[in-house]
């Protein structure tokens, strides 16, 4: 899908330069070879004028609506909460089915968050934020890491994730059950191009038994020392104000802002 600035240019583009084609074609008449070369050499080259005039003429400072990067719901919901102070309008994936699917390979969290960010606002002509989060644990060696959603094998199988975090950790003692969160978010333009980036940490301990209901992942297991509850406990008011995301997002507003219309 074309951005909304970009679509009437290119159609302007079209209307003009694919009629100076055909007449061009026309002009070379019974030169056979001639026509055939001029042909063939438009179809390659007006594509491509095509390309540049779109680009060229795509906003790529200021950001008219912003792309949520994540088909995960409880992340759309925990980014709208934290991105309303933005004036634009927040879109996500499920209403850009064409948004090719990106194979997080990076070995840290920002080499993922800046894979979605950049390979989806290219393909979508859009500016994206892209955020990876996970869980790190010292003492398993930053396990499960940029792994954290995957950890038992199945993607987003909290359960069977939470249950393999305790039987890592059944032989280490208390006061090595330190655990932090983390959050990369990134932002992209249509161009694909970086433009801005924070990160966020929560600090806390693993919990050996699972606690609460509220929030997802490994939530009900990591407890916050000074309020003695898991996340999973804690209300979404209180986790919005401590979570990783929500220091990545109080980072990030402000470079946001400077690309808002």
């Amino acid at each position: 899908m074309l951005s909304r600035q970009v679509e009437p240019t290119l159609r302007i583009i079209t209307n003009l330069l694919i009629p100076v084609s055909s007449r061009l074609v026309r002009y070379a008449g019974g030169q056979g070879s001639l026509r055939q070369r001029f042909a063939s050499a438009s179809s390659d080259v007006l594509p491509k004028l095509l390309v540049m005039c779109m680009v060229m003429n795509m906003n790529t400072d200021r950001m008219e609506r912003l792309v949520l990067g994540t088909r995960n719901r409880h992340k759309l919901a925990e980014l709208r909460e934290l991105l309303q102070p933005l004036s634009v309008p927040l879109l996500d994936l499920s209403q850009f089915p064409q948004a090719p699917p990106v194979e997080e390979t990076g070995s840290t969290f920002e080499e993922n968050a800046t894979l979605k960010a950049t390979r989806w606002s290219k393909a979508l002509g859009e500016w994206v934020l892209a955020e990876d989060s996970g869980l790190v644990v010292p003492a398993l060696g930053g396990e499960p890491g940029v792994l954290s959603a995957v950890y038992a094998g199945r993607h987003g199988d909290d359960a069977a994730n939470n249950r393999l975090l305790l039987e890592r950790l059944a032989q280490v003692p208390e006061e090595h059950r330190q655990a932090y969160y983390v959050c990369v978010a990134v932002l992209a333009d249509p161009t694909g191009t970086v433009r801005a980036q924070a990160q966020g940490r929560c600090h806390g301990r693993i919990a050996h038994q699972g606690r609460g209901t509220h929030g997802f992942g490994y939530d009900p297991l990591f407890e916050i020392p000074e309020y003695h509850r898991t996340f999973g406990e804690l209300s979404p008011l209180v986790k919005r104000v401590l979570s990783h995301r929500a220091r990545a997002l109080e980072k990030l507003l402000p470079q946001l802002q400077r690309f808002l219309p």
